[in-house]
């Protein structure tokens, strides 16, 4: 097997017009070269040419003329929640599709993409996959739920509300893991589409890696996260340069950019704030959230002085997460600050339904002093 990246100019169709030195261009392609020990049958030869996914990465250019264009009629307060690096006062992103515009920029890898529309049928509005849109891992149609249209008032009503309404980009882990780049849960991030008047009528999915490079620029130099900052310190009205204003910063960096991605700006600020009011040296926060798109996630912060911590310490806090939420799997996050604290994030997945009650002492709401009711968004210190 042999992989090189190569430079490649392609027509407007799509054919390749001509090969490069990966340095002379800005389009890159790994070619894949496979020898095998027996020459395959021509039925294997025609069954692996018509299995051959075409190119997903072209789409999200698609998704954003989808989301400027037709979302032109879209309510205001949605359209600026939706619209990616809308200018702020202090942002650095003026370009209106600037994150999209990033994962092209060797920050995703691209395995699937489809499109969804929504239909009016006899029995009422459904949703369905739209034939001949799928690529990649996402271009057999007969894999997918919706084949055929399936009307809304048989879909989970939380599902059901995220598909007709909520803002104009989503992103969140897929339960489906991925089998190529790496083993773990894919990224899912959806563009609406939306009519003149407003309705949403449709979606483009996509479906992915972020790769190593997106992980490992900070969160505030990173479309759309580089926003959700800004709002919460607008939202704090905390002057730039201030140690509160510095030490929200220090914090939103120290948080896995999986939940910046995924969780909404309010509670980000929530967590945020939460976690700067924290002054104890020993401090465990639990978040817990439904996951609208997928399925139940339990977030808990634990904090620690970086001289008490070491694997197995966070291995032991790994069972007791697991144990107590019954939870399927869970992933973790280390971000050592330097105040000499170590602060971990894990994300306990429960699956589908309740997230059940955890009976931790003295779990109280620190602003209301109630317990928190399970299932529900709240920060809780233990």
């Amino acid at each position: 097997m042999i992989h090189p990246v190569i430079g490649v100019e392609r027509g407007s169709d799509g054919p390749i017009e001509r090969i490069l030195h990966v340095r002379e261009t800005e389009v890159r392609e790994s070619l894949m070269h496979f020898e095998l020990e027996q020459r395959l049958t021509e039925q294997e030869r025609t069954e692996l040419e018509e299995a051959d996914p075409r190119r997903p990465r072209g789409r999200p250019a698609r998704g954003a003329r989808l989301q400027g264009d037709e979302g032109r009629g879209a309510p205001h307060d949605r359209d600026r929640e939706g619209r990616f690096g809308r200018r702020t006062r202090r942002t650095r992103w003026p370009r209106p599709y600037a994150f999209l515009e990033w994962l092209l920029d060797l920050n995703f890898v691209f395995l699937g993409y489809r499109e969804y529309e929504l239909v009016d049928l006899p029995e009422g509005r459904a949703l369905g996959a739209v034939r001949g849109s799928g690529l990649g891992i996402l271009s057999k149609l007969d894999w997918s739920a919706y084949e055929q249209p399936v009307p809304l008032d048989t879909i989970e009503p939380n599902l059901r509300a995220r598909i007709e309404g909520g803002d104009l980009l989503i992103y969140s882990k897929t339960n489906r893991p991925s089998t190529v780049h790496r083993r773990a849960r894919m990224d899912y991030i959806g563009v609406r589409k939306v009519s003149e008047d407003g309705r949403i009528v449709g979606e483009t999915r996509m479906v992915g890696l972020f790769t190593s490079k997106a992980y490992s620029e900070p969160a505030s130099k990173t479309p759309l996260l580089h926003r959700k900052l800004e709002q919460i310190l607008d939202a704090e009205d905390f002057y730039e340069g201030s140690h509160d204003y510095k030490a929200v910063v220090t914090i939103f960096e120290s948080f896995p950019k999986d939940e910046l991605f995924a969780a909404p700006t309010d509670e980000l600020r929530e967590q945020v704030m939460g976690l700067l009011q924290v002054h104890e040296t020993k401090d465990v926060r639990l978040f817990a959230r439904r996951d609208p798109v997928r399925s139940a996630a339990s977030r808990c912060w634990w904090r620690c002085r970086e001289t008490r911590f070491d694997a197995e310490v966070r291995l032991r806090l790994q069972d007791l997460f697991l144990e107590r939420f019954d939870g399927t799997t869970i992933d973790h996050h280390v971000a050592l600050t330097e105040s000499g604290i170590a602060q971990l994030h894990f994300t306990v997945h429960v699956g589908h339904g309740q997230i059940p009650e955890v009976p931790l002492r003295r779990a109280r709401d620190r602003r209301s002093g109630r317990s928190p009711a399970p299932g529900t968004t709240g920060s809780w210190s233990c």
